[in-house]
């Protein structure tokens, strides 16, 4: 008998969740470890590191600032032999869109680099021939690339990222999504009530707050990063990589100058003319989403600008409703948006724009529809029996009270047929049993931010120096986590 040891791609951006996942995984299985290392500083740790026995490793930032020319057709030929759309790719990232602040891109340097990320991607998957690829929920235009890629040479991928329910992840393909596998076993499902449902879901707020409070409070964190930043662009080697094209010291410390004041005049302006206070009468309620977020770029390309979705709600809502619009509460972490952005959705006759402290449960339990791109606010409302109405698909699309938008011209109609819809609780209770035994129970969060908080001051800057023994130690320290991720992972491979 021939037994097939599972050859294994890694895709590691320093000393993180992943790192963790390698070192105990290749404990719990006889395979061949293979990695691409995104970093810069830690280059020489992953060089000399003997943590995890990886049979090869390539230094992505190296490998596609090698190639400088251009192969006509290339990109043409990948898009027709693998089946994706290669700008849909492009204008999902932050870097080449709007929210860079130190460069712009021309086309022919975007055909550039997309070109350099095709063919190394190519050259890795060809050599290696992996059984899986291994990777966090991507948030970048050469994560997604590199996963289409995969999919498209029956690679299967294992993505870990959050279930939307507490302190739950969940392992799949296609992120934020059920597998096709995924089943229940209905000889063991459970009647949820809404006390239940309430208690699973506390992990979820808890969660976000630790995340404010942590980058609230971590001030020598953000002024040892900053130095260590102002450091590194000091390097002209710092600059080759596309990702840092256009900084130096003097556009930094514009740039964070920049940033600071706009904070500032955005706070003041929210906290003066956002209402703090819901009204009595009928109104829909959709939330904002974070800015920039794979949310909007990566998961629902063609419905991304929520400044054009709240128009078109507005538009489309029943004349005795109004449309309740609230600020993210995390949005002062990404800055503020513009200030003509507000004031632009306060000069709507029928919307109202609230301020990022009203409670977002509250809206939900006293609103008629949720709306939302594809954001946990539009599970929630299903668990307090309102219908909501999305923009993609997302892992709670099953739900009967959650519909999707196809077109703009379709939102009127799908609209009143939302507020018609009956929630019946025994379709929740089926849903949360799926995905119940389909994710597994762990503070991802929390365990990110000991990463964070031990190699990146306090996750300020993912660039820094770290040594084996530390990391190392930290691995020891936090075992039985690590432990927990591997054996879910193990899980999908067997």
């Amino acid at each position: 008998m021939i037994i097939l040891i599972p050859k294994i791609l890694f895709w590691i951006e320093g000393a993180t969740i992943h790192f963790g996942i390698a070192k105990f995984l290749q404990e719990k299985l006889d395979c061949h470890l293979y990695g691409i290392i995104d970093v810069n500083s830690e280059k020489e740790f992953f060089e000399k590191q003997k943590i995890v026995d990886f049979k090869k490793i390539w230094f992505y930032r190296d490998e596609i600032i090698r190639r400088n020319s251009i192969e006509p057709g290339y990109l043409k030929k990948t898009e027709e032999e693998y089946k994706i759309d290669l700008l849909k790719v492009v204008y999902s990232d932050v870097w080449f869109h709007k929210y860079n602040d130190y460069y712009k891109y021309s086309f022919d340097e975007i055909v550039k680099i997309l070109e350099n990320d095709c063919m190394f991607f190519e050259r890795v998957l060809d050599e290696i021939e992996p059984d899986y690829l291994v990777i966090r929920m991507s948030d970048a235009s050469h994560m997604e690339l590199l996963q289409m890629l995969c999919k498209a040479k029956d690679i299967k991928i294992l993505t870990l990222g959050p279930s939307r329910l507490g302190y739950r992840s969940l392992i799949s393909e296609h992120v934020d999504r059920f597998d096709k596998n995924h089943s229940i076993d209905n000889e063991s499902t459970k009647d949820y009530t809404f006390n239940d449902v309430l208690k699973l879901m506390e992990g979820t707020g808890k969660q976000e707050a630790e995340e404010r409070k942590k980058f609230k409070a971590n001030k020598i964190g953000w002024i040892n990063g900053v130095i260590h930043f102002l450091s590194l662009i000091l390097n002209p080697e710092y600059s080759k990589y596309y990702r840092h094209f256009g900084m130096n010291l003097f556009s930094v410390i514009k740039n964070e100058m920049g940033a600071a004041w706009k904070r500032k005049r955005g706070e003041k302006f929210i906290d003066k003319n956002l209402r703090k206070n819901i009204t009595e009468g009928k109104f829909v309620y959709f939330p904002l989403h974070l800015e920039p977020e794979r949310t909007t770029r990566i998961a629902s390309p063609f419905f991304a600008n929520q400044l054009e979705i709240i128009r078109n709600v507005a538009k489309s809502i029943p004349i005795d409703h109004e449309l309740f619009v609230k600020e993210h509460p995390m949005q002062k972490l990404k800055d503020w948006r513009e200030i003509s952005f507000y004031k632009e959705i306060i000069q709507m006759p029928n919307v109202e724009l609230f301020h990022h402290s009203v409670s977002s449960h509250e809206m939900i339990e006293k609103c008629s529809l949720v709306m939302s791109i594809n954001g946990t606010s539009a599970m929630e409302a299903a668990f307090y029996c309102k219908p909501s109405i999305i923009f993609a698909d997302t892992i709670f699309s099953e739900l009967p009270s959650v519909l999707k938008v196809n077109s703009w011209e379709e939102l009127p109609d799908l609209i009143r047929n939302a507020l018609i819809t009956k929630i019946n609780f025994s379709d929740i209770s089926k849903f949360l049993n799926k995905l119940v035994k389909n994710s597994f129970e762990i503070d991802e969060l929390k365990l990110e931010l000991k990463f964070l908080d031990r190699f990146y001051y306090g996750g300020y800057l993912l660039d820094s120096k770290i040594s084996e023994e530390d990391v190392r130690s930290f691995l020891e320290e936090n075992k039985d986590e690590l432990g927990i991720l591997a054996d879910a992972h193990l899980q999908k491979i067997s």
